[in-house]
């Protein structure tokens, strides 16, 4: 099963439709949602989302994340798992 979603997470980086650094993240945030030892910890600027809507509009799904979490500082960047997994992640700029 594991082994499915990371597949598939590869596919979505291949595709451009995220870039390599927020796949990497999005699996160190799936790790740690499954409280998983990880051999890094994520950074603290890095905030897990989960709960979300559901939507296979990953720009969309972004947009609300962004849109819902800049009032807490500036972004550098945010994005969702695809499939409808309804979990995604946010990347300040600052801790």
């Amino acid at each position: 099963f594991f082994q499915e979603i990371l597949n598939k997470m590869v596919i979505t980086v291949r595709r451009g439709m995220m870039s390599p650094s927020d796949g990497t993240r999005a699996i160190h945030c799936c790790a740690a949602m499954l409280g998983l030892q990880l051999e890094k910890e994520l950074p603290n600027n890095v905030l897990l989302v989960h709960g979300m809507r559901k939507t296979n509009d990953l720009s969309l799904g972004r947009s609300y994340l962004v849109e819902t979490f800049q009032v807490f500082g500036d972004i550098e960047g945010a994005s969702i798992a695809p499939n409808n997994r309804g979990f995604g992640f946010v990347r300040f700029v600052s801790p």
